[in-house]
């Protein structure tokens, strides 16, 4: 018997929708701009297993998408500048796919997950936060079923 060396790590999460929440935010520059940026880990909720972690640029090109972000975490305009420490604990969501980075699968953050903000989906319980332009409106949403792994990824 062989060893599929394209096998994903066994403790990769499977792709799918998780309800998780922000555990850690650090504060870092970008390596191509020098842009600060936040690098935001999402831990399960169920499990409290790292999940995937994210990143959000808070100068340049990107500081828009985090902005939406923040918005549809539930902060506001009027709420001035946000600390990366009131990020911790928030919850959403999170679409998650694979991708190769470096040579190696990891789990990442579905950014471009259909009907998301960023690959995040509002709590069903709380009803999620008003994002009428991610098509959120009324306060509730169904979410879509987790996608199923393709057979050919299985490590067995």
């Amino acid at each position: 018997m062989g060893f599929n060396m394209n096998a994903p790590d066994p403790g990769l999460v499977p792709v799918g929708t998780y309800l998780a929440e922000i555990s850690e935010v650090s504060t870092r520059s970008s390596k191509k701009s020098g842009d600060a940026m936040w690098l935001v880990t999402w831990k399960r909720v169920d499990t409290r297993e790292r999940l995937a972690q994210d990143v959000w640029m808070l100068e340049g090109k990107g500081a828009a998408m985090t902005k939406k972000r923040l918005k549809f975490l539930g902060f506001k305009t009027e709420d001035g500048e946000v600390d990366g420490h009131q990020l911790l604990g928030k919850r959403a969501h999170l679409a998650i796919c694979h991708e190769e980075y470096a040579g190696e699968l990891q789990a990442k953050v579905d950014s471009k997950a259909d009907d998301s903000c960023f690959g995040m989906f509002p709590e069903p319980d709380t009803g999620g936060a008003d994002f009428p332009s991610f098509g959120l409106e009324g306060g509730s949403y169904d979410i879509p079923p987790a996608k199923k792994p393709n057979s050919s990824d299985a490590p067995f």
